[in-house]
């Protein structure tokens, strides 16, 4: 219901009123500076901020109550406006009354109740819920809340696919939520996080097929979701990813969220092994075909956020200090004497690597606090010593056919992964000349 992008399908929420009146509401936005801008946006773009009741509004920076007149809203009432700019690194919490609380739970509803529509009037005989991040958030939501069946005890869902959800939820059903923000409230984490227990409230059957990345790990709640013996559960985890798929050329900054890197950024695609897990997940669905085993990595295959750190930082590469997770502790994927991940669905960046891929990066000196974490972002260093080009394709096609004949690699993406490791080294030979 916060969405405020015309092209975009939202959700127009009713009202909720008590005795016939608006009702009012405290709401709190979280955002972290990244220059000395003399504004600041409270939301992401293409969202709606609640309107402050006039007076109510406090702005902490770094928890301590800034003075009054000394900053205001903008003229369009999405972004903090202060004389001198904000102090890049401080986190900045706004918080005030708001009025006309919305049933933004209504959104749970409204995935539940399309699919019962789509088998009357489209012949679907089975239904998927697929979401990444935050909608992948919202798959927790929709299960924690009882929503995969209907007042007429129907199913909805035959199996969802919930992707770098981790172990969190959302602000999707609570008053005067703000579902639009990054999850940077720990509030946000399930208290019984295990997919297992997700299906024991879900109202229905339904298989999941969950996939984090390690940043989850490092974020502090994807190992929360390691996976228990429910038949109906997989939880998988591709070794050395950040949250979002990496790129290539390798990024070092996302302009659009101000955030900056100490190193380049992960450049570890994902996606072909989610495709090839969502077709795990369908012929599961259609034909009782087992999906494969999980691989979100075991007790052994886990380690401290201090152990890989040191290691890191005996190898010359600077660590973000401990404190900086703003998330809970957990522990994190252990890594090999180069510092790749040992565990997990290991792609040829990582099992045949001309670089070294991590879950974690520093924030730039330009964005302020840099001896901190970089939220949701990873990192890749290139290696000194590499293989030829033959050798390195020599051994990333045999870690492809093994993939494909494991069934994390689709047959047609052969190809492509053989292209992408190519242009894996010569991303590495041309960042060392």
């Amino acid at each position: 219901f916060d969405i405020n992008v015309a092209s975009l399908l939202g959700l127009r929420a009713p009202a909720a009123r008590q005795d016939g009146e608006d009702i009012t509401g405290p709401v709190s936005y979280t955002f972290r500076a990244s220059s000395r801008a003399e504004q600041l946006p409270l939301v992401l773009p293409g969202h709606r901020l609640w309107a402050p009741v006039a007076g109510t509004a406090v702005l902490y920076e770094d928890d301590v109550a800034l003075a009054d007149g000394s900053w205001a809203f903008s003229e369009d009432g999405l972004a903090l406006v202060r004389s001198g700019g904000f102090e890049p690194g401080c986190f900045y919490r706004c918080e005030y009354l708001t009025t006309g609380a919305l049933v933004g739970g209504c959104g749970l509803l409204a995935l539940r109740d399309v699919v019962p529509w789509l088998r009357e009037h489209e012949g679907v005989s089975r239904a998927v819920l697929f979401g990444v991040s935050q909608s992948g958030r919202v798959i927790r939501q929709f299960s924690h809340d009882g929503m995969n069946i209907d007042e007429h005890g129907r199913q909805m869902y035959d199996a969802v696919m919930p992707i770098i959800a981790g172990g969190r939820r959302g602000q999707f059903n609570r008053r005067f939520a703000v579902p639009g923000t990054l999850p940077f409230a720990v509030d946000e984490l399930d208290a019984d996080a295990t997919y297992g227990t997700l299906l024991g409230r879900a109202g229905a059957p339904v298989k999941v097929m969950a996939m984090n990345s390690s940043n989850e790990y490092w974020r502090g709640d994807a190992a929360l979701v390691q996976p228990d013996p429910h038949p109906d559960v997989r939880v998988h985890h591709i070794a050395g990813t950040q949250h979002a798929p990496g790129f290539l050329p390798q990024l070092f900054e996302l302009t659009a969220l101000g955030w900056k890197g100490r190193y380049g950024f992960n450049t570890v695609d994902y996606r072909p092994v989610l495709r090839a897990l969502l077709q795990q997940l369908v012929e599961w669905v259609d034909s009782g075909i087992e999906p494969t085993p999980n691989t979100a990595p075991t007790h052994d295959e886990l380690t401290t956020r201090e152990a890989v750190l040191e290691q890191f930082a005996a190898a010359g590469i600077a660590t973000p200090r401990l404190g900086s997770f703003v998330q809970p502790a957990g522990p994190v994927p252990a890594v090999d004497a180069v510092g790749n991940e040992i565990g997990g669905i290991r792609l040829p960046d990582v099992a045949a690597p001309v670089g070294v891929h991590a879950g974690w990066n520093l924030r730039h000196a330009d964005i302020g606090a840099g001896e901190d974490e970089l939220f949701l972002v990873g990192a890749t260093w290139w290696l000194d010593h590499r293989p030829t080009l033959e050798e390195h394709l020599s051994r990333s096609t045999q870690v492809i056919e093994e993939l494909v004949r494991q069934r994390y690699l689709l047959e047609e993406d052969r190809a492509l992964l053989v292209d992408r490791a190519e242009a894996s080294w010569h991303a590495a030979n041309n960042a060392s000349q």
